[in-house]
């Protein structure tokens, strides 16, 4: 499978579909839990190349919100995402996930 990532304004899109925007130093990527979560290690896995990525353009922390009733938002630093762990399962490029429960919590 050939990587394709592209910058266009704050968008971030990987192999042609838009998973985040970058706002200065922080990386925002919208997830739906039924769709995104990675229940084995109970967070939201984010490709090892859009990481890489996100770490030669200055990005600092990532945040990403949970799209679901409660409106929650999700934020570490990108460094921490970059020292998760890594899988690559169900066909999916290598992909880097830390637990929510070290990250920090912000509900609306």
């Amino acid at each position: 499978m050939s990587d394709s990532l592209q910058r266009i304004g704050s968008s971030v899109i990987f192999n042609n579909k838009l998973v985040g925007n970058v706002y200065g130093s922080k990386y925002v990527s919208i997830r739906r839990p039924d769709k995104h979560f990675f229940r084995k290690g109970k967070g939201y896995p984010v490709s090892d190349v859009v990481l890489k990525y996100l770490d030669g353009v200055g990005v600092g922390f990532v945040v990403i919100i949970e799209q679901s009733s409660e409106c929650k938002s999700f934020k570490c630093k990108l460094s921490d995402y970059l020292k998760g762990s890594l899988i690559s399962e169900g066909g999916f490029e290598g992909q880097r996930f830390i637990p929510l429960k070290e990250m920090s919590l912000t509900t609306r």
